[in-house]
């Protein structure tokens, strides 16, 4: 943001096109004015104009706190809205209005205190909502409190030592290669190859649902990860896939031959036209495929014990991150998964398959031969 700095205070345009006037006050705490300008003159206007109260003793000083928070939050979230992906801006307006607003959007920043927002999350809690939501809601009233502090407005963030309720961490069900060949035989016809990228591809549920016919290059045995979908808000919302990587993968004969006869029978021909659709033609939204798809094959072959653990599609991804960092290494999973750290792969996805300690005591044990022999050979 361009900063026009003068002989007394300073003025920045803000990505809202409008402009911030600042000073330092006597007390050396800078000091914002409560509203924004339409241009930098009428900035500078205000800057003049207080600089001259200030001097000859007639300026009273404006607690700059007492403004709503609720305005005050959507020009934070506005402001920042070409910084955060699109969906990421959608949660966070949704937060905003569902979670927040009702309780603090006409309050005082300055009146809101610890014990406020500490009773706030409690109350979210004991009324069901998930530890996510939470944390996600508290999130996005955090941030608003920061830039209130950087503003001058409040003096400490009220969201700075908020205790959450205890929550386990997500802890993915990893399945074998067999148990998920059972499971994709067992899907309707439309789902068979979404449900085999899920689970081979390791996409995210988002990625497999954006896929364009134009991704899948079976010429050249790839796909190309370059968009995300999901439902936000009750709005649908496009994006790049997270942390912004696009990524090529590349696929084991089995799915290209699943995927030609999947595109040959339900993808339109248009180039741009969505792989995987739902009954009714449009994308496949996470929601329902659960309820009225995966749900019902999951409980039947868990009656049948043809699956021990009830799984959901995030474990997929998570059994293949397992089973390629077992046979190529983590830093392989870590590029099929999209991740740009190996750390976010063995924290979060790939966990070690059983009995796969006992290959690695064999090969360790072929590579102690193959050493002992070389030593012997020279000596």
């Amino acid at each position: 943001m361009a900063k026009s700095r003068n002989s007394w205070g300073a003025i920045r345009k803000l990505p809202s096109g409008r402009f911030q006037a600042r000073w330092r006050g006597q007390s050396g705490k800078v000091q914002t004015a409560p509203v924004t300008f339409a241009t930098r003159t009428e900035a500078q206007r205000f800057l003049s104009k207080t600089r001259t109260e200030i001097e000859d003793g007639t300026w009273k000083k404006v607690d700059l706190g007492n403004q709503a928070f609720g305005p005050f939050a959507k020009r934070f979230l506005e402001s920042h809205r070409s910084n955060v992906r699109e969906v990421t801006a959608v949660k966070y307006e949704t937060h905003l209005r569902i979670h927040i607003e009702p309780i603090f959007g006409e309050r005082s920043l300055n009146s809101i205190k610890s014990i406020d927002v500490s009773e706030w999350v409690s109350d979210l809690g004991e009324k069901g909502f998930k530890i996510g939501t939470l944390r996600g809601a508290h999130g996005v009233m955090r941030q608003v409190m920061t830039e209130a502090v950087r503003s001058g407005l409040i003096d400490a963030n009220p969201c700075a030592h908020t205790r959450f309720p205890k929550s386990t961490r997500y802890e993915p069900n990893i399945i074998t290669p067999q148990e998920a060949n059972i499971l994709i035989e067992n899907m309707p016809s439309r789902y068979k190859a979404f449900v085999m990228v899920l689970a081979y591809c390791g996409l995210r549920f988002g990625e497999a649902a954006a896929l364009r016919r134009d991704c899948v290059d079976l010429d050249n045995r790839m796909i190309h990860v370059v968009e995300s979908v999901t439902n936000a808000g009750g709005k649908t919302v496009w994006s790049l896939p997270k942390t912004y990587e696009k990524r090529s993968i590349s696929l084991p004969n089995f799915l290209i031959d699943a995927l030609r006869s999947h595109l040959e029978l339900f993808t339109a021909l248009d180039a741009h036209s969505l792989v995987f659709t739902g009954e009714g033609g449009g994308w496949v939204q996470n929601n329902n495929f659960h309820k009225r798809v995966w749900n019902p094959v999951i409980k039947r072959l868990m009656n049948q014990g043809a699956i021990q653990v009830s799984i959901v599609p995030k474990d997929l991804r998570a059994s293949c991150g397992s089973w390629v960092a077992a046979e190529n290494g983590v830093l392989e999973a870590a590029k099929r998964l999209g991740h740009s750290s190996t750390a976010t792969t063995t924290k979060h996805y790939a966990r070690p398959i059983a009995g796969r300690d006992i290959v690695v005591a064999r090969n360790l044990d072929a590579l102690f031969s193959e050493v002992s022999r070389s030593i012997s050979a020279a000596s």
